[in-house]
């Protein structure tokens, strides 16, 4: 409760945001590394492909905030699959940044989609989840101008969509 507490408090006090150029590829790696150790703890393949570099304006705790969440998300959402695999897609779309998290469990229930960003709601376990870290993780990508996304992969699974708008790349890169 503590930590959740500290996140809400830290993301209540928005005049402190540390606001620069943040490098997407390098806010992947990051929050992937503190993830890492949950994966292999659990057998889960994790894949990230950089196809382009892209970079954002916003605060880069916060971004790596949202991406450990949807990591995490991830994570749990192959708990009870075959294939256990996740996989995290940096690209650029027009003036975009787009980040792809996709897991290779069993999607999202239909009557689940239209909740997944609400406080408090959770399909997790009691005492697994407070329902609060869509719901943050939304908020802090709205703060910076993007969106934040849901739906199922045709192919299976569920997958977010963390769509930023980029920084504008310089000529010759």
């Amino acid at each position: 409760m503590g930590t959740i507490i500290g996140q809400l408090k830290g993301f209540a006090r928005k005049s402190h945001e540390t606001v620069a150029t943040v490098d997407l590829s390098q806010s992947i790696e990051a929050s992937a590394r503190l993830v890492r150790n949950d994966f292999q703890r659990n057998a889960v393949q994790l894949e990230i492909e950089i196809r382009d570099a892209v970079e954002v304006v916003g605060d880069a705790v916060r971004t790596e905030q949202v991406l450990i969440n949807l990591m995490r998300n991830a994570l749990d959402a192959v708990d009870d699959v075959a294939e256990k695999k996740v996989q995290v897609t940096l690209t650029r779309d027009g003036a975009d940044a787009v980040i792809y998290i996709r897991d290779s469990g069993a999607g999202i229930p239909a009557q689940v989609v239209s909740h997944l960003f609400e406080p408090f709601f959770t399909t997790k376990p009691s005492g697994k989840g407070l329902g609060l870290g869509l719901a943050i993780s939304s908020s802090i990508v709205q703060a910076m101008n993007g969106q934040l996304a849901a739906h199922n992969h045709p192919d299976g699974g569920a997958e977010f969509v963390v769509r930023l708008p980029a920084v504008p790349a310089l000529d010759g890169d």
